[in-house]
């Protein structure tokens, strides 16, 4: 059983009209990021883990694919562009962010994987903390704050799955990342920049 208090009026989804909810996941097998761009805009790329990076698409589906996670863990969800697109791959996704985005609403239900992602709003990271130790799952993926503090932190926190994701090594502006992925076993890591992906041995 999940175990997360949501704030619901922070999760109110945006009155859609019919033909937007297809209720069917339509992710589709590729051109998956131009149809967002596509039907959203730019706008709703910008600070996403596949931002400008369409080549990428297929790297992260074959990892998503591969792993197939009963159930995932997203810390950092921003528009949610990412998280359509590990939950056509997952049992059912976790979000945890500070704050959520109404167009993370509008790309779930369009793209029909809406009942397989909950969005768990957080104050803080004792929070953050108390969600995650309560919670099972097989694969996380991090992308929320990016100081070498801040991705340990979130790291000693899912590390129990065996299997995380980090964005943004070998970033210029976030080194924090890549200095603390490169303190991990490196016979556990795959690195497939701006990705690192880390798998207990």
């Amino acid at each position: 059983m999940l175990d997360i208090d949501v704030d619901k009026e922070k999760l109110l989804y945006l009155n859609l009209y019919s033909d937007e909810i297809g209720g069917e996941d339509i992710v589709g097998d590729s051109g998956y990021l131009s149809r967002v761009r596509s039907m959203f805009g730019d706008r709703c790329l910008r600070g996403t883990a596949l931002v400008q990076l369409e080549s990428m698409e297929p790297f992260l589906r074959n990892l998503f694919a591969q792993i197939r996670p009963e159930r995932a863990i997203e810390i950092g969800t921003l528009f949610g562009v990412t998280t359509a697109l590990l939950a056509h791959y997952s049992g059912h996704v976790i979000t945890i962010d500070v704050s959520y985005q109404q167009t993370a609403a509008y790309i779930k239900h369009c793209f029909g994987v809406d009942k397989k992602i909950t969005n768990c709003i957080i104050k803080d990271d004792e929070e953050k903390a108390r969600v995650l130790n309560s919670t099972d799952f097989d694969f996380a993926f991090i992308d929320a704050v990016h100081t070498y503090e801040g991705v340990k932190g979130d790291f000693e926190l899912v590390k129990k799955c065996g299997k995380v994701l980090f964005h943004d090594y070998g970033v210029e502006q976030f080194g924090g990342v890549t200095k603390f992925v490169d303190e991990l076993p490196s016979d556990e890591v795959t690195i497939r920049k701006p990705f690192a992906f880390w798998e207990k041995r």
